[in-house]
């Protein structure tokens, strides 16, 4: 299926080395291939994620199904087409009933199935941006603890949870980072995003939504330099460059509780983000390179 927009594994074990038992899918929302370094991005946003797909699989040409995370997420968890899940009733978003999912496909063959979601849209309970909840289906926790939070909050949670499950199990993560609004914790340490000089609020705090607005029909344009462009997207790579730093942290622990050469680890991401490349910011907007892949 071609929903994934990124992914790793290790190389097939020798013959030695125990079979894999696990799985470990790692959604990482919004973000676009062009600006990890495996991709052939020149700043060093990702050497953790680098590291992963070199010692693995690094798929290069695949898209998303969609550039929102509804409807792209139901595809990936459901291997459906993305257009399957508009017009559901009440606008609901999850995987209707009837749709078999991954996690229920791995819950049939006795796997233990847990999700860690900071998404207000891959939620087991309704949120404002998702009313109806129901991406919980197949899952035996469905954590939702860690919404709108940082990649730490994912990390940790998902091996707090690890740490007492039986195996085999299936886990889904999905981590936040680097949704807007670009707000790198205040724990980075900043490698791309000076301090920003400029007189524009939204741009300070790393939100692109006055810009989406204003480019609405009849809106009025929001004010916006070259400099204003560069420092959101300087502020979007400090949080590609916080998650990859926790997906390290992640791969070390999972290593060294011995899991990690028995466990399929899957990076993907549910769309990417558009700055201004075709006339768009953020998604949901085009399928362009920007937003798919």
């Amino acid at each position: 299926m071609l929903a994934v927009a990124l992914a790793a594994c290790h190389r097939p074990a020798p013959p030695s080395a125990p079979p894999l038992a696990n799985a470990i899918l790692v959604l990482v929302d919004t973000l676009r291939a062009d600006h990890l370094s495996a991709y052939g991005y020149t700043r060093p946003t990702s050497p953790e994620f680098d590291r992963l797909a070199a010692e693995g699989a690094l798929f290069e040409r695949a898209y998303s199904q969609a550039a929102c995370t509804f409807p792209s997420a139901n595809s990936l968890l459901s291997s459906r087409p993305a257009a399957l899940f508009w017009g559901q009733p009440q606008g609901r978003m999850g995987i209707p009933e009837g749709v078999p999912t991954l996690a229920e496909a791995f819950a049939a063959r006795g796997f233990t199935t847990l999700a860690v979601s900071a998404s207000p849209v891959v939620r087991k309970n309704p949120t404002r941006f998702n009313p109806g909840g129901g991406f919980d289906r197949g899952f035996d926790v469905f954590d939702e603890q860690c919404l709108w939070r940082d990649a730490q909050c994912v990390a940790k949670r998902a091996l707090d949870l690890l740490s007492k499950v039986r195996e085999p199990f299936f886990a889904y993560l999905h981590f936040m980072d680097p949704h807007g609004p670009y707000r790198p914790p205040p724990a980075h340490r900043r490698r791309f995003a000076s301090e920003y000089t400029g007189d524009q609020e939204f741009i300070a705090r790393g939100d692109p939504n006055p810009i989406a607005r204003g480019l609405l029909p009849g809106a009025k344009p929001a004010v916006l330099s070259a400099a204003d462009r560069e420092h959101l997207i300087a502020l979007y790579n400090e949080e590609i460059a916080w998650w990859d730093e926790r997906l390290g942290e992640l791969v070390r622990t999972l290593a060294a509780r011995g899991w990690l050469d028995r466990t399929a680890l899957v990076v993907v991401a549910d769309h990417g983000e558009a700055f201004l490349e075709h006339g768009q910011i953020g998604h949901c907007h085009t399928v362009f390179e920007e937003e798919t892949h």
